[in-house]
């Protein structure tokens, strides 16, 4: 059986499909596709589907290193053509695979009839977004028909594609996150490199020292981190803390512990030991600070930038009071729940998150793999952690000697969380959160009281949102299509 994941590397991969290779991917593993099923013209031409087929539609995941282009385009559907579409165990089924484009915009295609997906590829407010607008299928009897555990994937991504006790989503990639740090600057000022298992009082200790002039004589911060609405149920985590109830309806952060989160961070942001997060490592390149939360897209961002210019390495966060905790990415694939066939874009869900069944209980992970082929992004799958670190470190050259371990640390032992929303106005409470937390960053309000007010806001918040998310269903109840007639109606109304 041909196997797509051999001695072929992104880039092999890739120059084929630059040099105008037949069948991209199958031709970057010297394999050419003959005997199928499908009609193909020669010179690259893919199949097309025979009549009689259901016919599907999903959102690629383009997250990381590749845009989408055309030669991205035909890499992607090609290996689907391979491996789903002209596979006997997936018979009347094919899928063709469209540019992720944003959950907001292709909920509103679909609506107008502009365009349609069977399975998604959202992120962030997007997901809550579908699920309150009645898109998203929940997922439970699905898995549990088939015998499929959430065990296979991280805990706290889980958590954040499920609400009101359902589950949404599964996870597309899984984007944890650790530091990366100037192991230079450290031999510069003297300083020891942390341990791993450092704990929050060493490293704020640490960064304090780093604090400084650069070699250009600007300002140089401790760490810059990630610091925003999306952010704080893990920071919470962190201090024995969460953001809201299990219910996902209150807000519940204003404690002890939490105020303790907040003391520690106004503490780092007052007194110049930290400033937000910026996206890439120019920060670090630039020495404007020594450490620098990283999310998993900066992996081959950082062997690109940094490479072996400078020494530098992986580290985890630190052992907060309560224990460890990181942000992880929400991005997921959803199921619409307007397609066409159900149980047909429920077998194509499941090949984009697990690849095609064995005949044993297990998957053959072929999409999984592919994406990180390609993509270099982190799993979605916690089985394919291993995987992933061989993968990049085989067309990364300057990785092989980096601490690649601690992004899989993080969702194996499941201290990884994403962001959480709330059932009724998650949008209305980030806005809430959001300002709060600029206002305690900015050390104009103590992180008690800010904390306190937060949450009354919220859980007002939500309260409202119960309640407007009633009226409707009983207005509805009260005025029946086949109603009375008109002449019934009381004079006035």
């Amino acid at each position: 059986m041909f196997d797509p994941f051999g001695p072929v590397t992104r880039r092999r991969t890739l120059r084929a499909a630059a040099a105008g290779a037949g069948a991209v991917v199958l031709a970057a593993c010297g394999h050419s596709p003959s005997g199928s099923s499908a009609s193909a013209a020669g010179n690259g031409a893919l199949p097309v589907p025979q009549s009689g087929v259901i016919q599907l539609t999903f959102q690629a995941n383009t997250q990381g290193n590749v845009s989408w282009n055309k030669t991205t385009q035909a890499v992607f559907q090609e290996f689907v053509d391979k491996n789903f579409n002209l596979n006997p165990k997936y018979k009347g089924l094919w899928a063709t695979a469209f540019p992720w484009g944003g959950g907001a915009a292709q909920i509103t295609d679909d609506i107008a009839g502009k365009g349609f997906n069977d399975i998604w590829h959202f992120c962030c407010g997007d997901v809550p977004a579908a699920i309150h607008s009645g898109f998203a299928q929940p997922l439970d009897s699905l898995l549990r028909t088939d015998n499929i555990p959430v065990s296979l994937w991280s805990k706290g991504h889980i958590l954040a594609d499920s609400m009101a006790g359902k589950l949404f989503g599964l996870p597309s990639y899984d984007g944890t996150m650790v530091l990366i740090y100037r192991q230079d600057i450290l031999d510069k000022l003297g300083l020891s490199y942390p341990d791993p298992n450092w704990d929050s009082k060493a490293a704020l200790r640490l960064w304090q020292q780093c604090t400084g002039k650069n070699s250009a004589g600007k300002p140089r911060t401790g760490v810059n981190v990630y610091y925003g609405q999306e952010d704080l149920d893990w920071w919470l985590a962190g201090w024995g803390a969460s953001e809201m109830n299990a219910a996902q309806d209150q807000a519940t952060m204003a404690t002890p512990a939490g105020s303790a989160c907040f003391g520690y961070l106004q503490e780092m942001f007052t007194s110049g030991v930290t400033r937000p997060e910026s996206r890439g490592v120019k920060n670090l390149i630039n020495e404007n600070t020594v450490f620098q939360m990283a999310h998993s897209a900066y992996v081959i961002n950082s062997a690109v930038e940094l490479g072996n210019t400078v020494k530098w390495d992986f580290l985890p966060l630190p052992n907060w009071p309560a224990g460890r905790s990181c942000m992880e990415t929400i991005d997921c694939y959803l199921l619409n729940a307007a397609t066409k066939d159900l149980n047909a874009a429920w077998e194509l869900l499941k090949w984009l998150t697990l690849g095609a069944p064995n005949g044993d209980g297990t998957y053959d992970n072929a999409w999984p793999k592919f994406q990180i082929l390609i993509n270099l992004i982190t799993p979605s799958l916690v089985s394919l952690w291993d995987y992933w670190q061989t993968t990049v470190q085989s067309v990364a050259p300057p990785l092989k000697s980096k601490a690649l371990n601690w992004w899989a640390d993080a969702a194996i032992k499941g201290y990884a969380r994403p962001q959480l929303f709330y059932v009724y106005n998650y949008s209305q409470a980030a806005t809430i959160e959001g300002n709060w937390m600029t206002q305690i960053q900015q050390g104009k309000v103590s992180a008690t009281l800010g904390l306190q007010q937060m949450q009354d806001q919220v859980n007002a918040s939500e309260s409202a949102g119960k309640l407007q998310a009633q009226v409707g269903p009983a207005a509805a109840k009260n005025f029946p299509t086949n109603g009375p007639t008109m002449a019934a109606v009381t004079p006035g109304l």
